[in-house]
């Protein structure tokens, strides 16, 4: 067996480079990137064993992209490390699905306990996401309402409804949808019959509604 992958997504430069060092010297291999740009693409890229995640990365959240993580890595274990030790913002990364939070500052041999206890492919990690009151499988993509699957939604709604509610509450351009279709050219007709059949499954909860706005869609929650 190789050594372990550990992916470290954390703005503090410093931090980072201590981490980087310390884990590398546990003969952890290591990857550390100090922005969210394109983390879905490099946690894909990278396929990592732990993904050490930070909540402030510069302006942005990193709780809101753990759904995007999990579309590419649903198994992956995702450790919080922050500073924003709020019990509300520990209560949002765990319904997100992180397995444990490391609160800053902290002692190496802490994050080297953390590491060694989930950098494992034996752990159980909960692939769903919370979305309302629907529960999303990250790894076989059932959507489930109330603890029942409704739906096996295909890739395609699959990857539409994770980008919606990964920038819930904004807009999301048709632009930005257009990834999802990689290679192809995104047919605007097949997305309106993508977006209606998601708006008739979500119905169920009234709390949301997939909004057309100017340039794309909105999921209001």
């Amino acid at each position: 067996m190789g050594k372990a992958k550990i992916l470290i997504v954390d703005d503090d430069m410093l931090l980072g480079n201590i981490m980087t060092q310390a884990l590398t010297d546990e003969d952890y291999e290591v990857h550390f990137q100090n922005s969210l740009t394109s983390i879905h693409k490099t946690a894909k890229d990278f396929n990592p064993d732990l993904i050490l995640l930070d909540i402030a990365v510069g302006k942005f959240d990193g709780i809101e992209q753990i759904p995007l993580i999990r579309a590419v890595l649903p198994k992956t274990p995702i450790l919080i490390i922050s500073s924003h030790i709020e019990r509300s913002e520990k209560q949002r990364a765990f319904a997100m699905g992180a397995v444990a939070f490391l609160s800053k500052p902290f002692e190496v041999d802490d994050l080297l306990s953390y590491t060694e206890r989930y950098a494992t492919p034996e752990q159980t990690i909960d692939c769903s996401i919370p979305i309302g009151k629907f529960r999303l499988n990250a790894e076989n993509r059932e959507l489930k309402f109330n603890g029942f699957v409704i739906r096996r939604l295909t890739k395609t709604e699959f990857a539409i409804l994770l980008m919606l509610y990964s920038k819930r509450n904004e807009e999301v351009t048709h632009k930005e949808l257009e990834s999802i279709w990689d290679s192809t050219v995104m047919n605007y007709h097949s997305l309106y019959n993508y977006i209606a059949k998601l708006r008739e499954l979500i119905s169920k909860d009234q709390s949301l509604i997939i909004e057309t706005t100017e340039q794309g869609y909105r999921l209001r929650i």
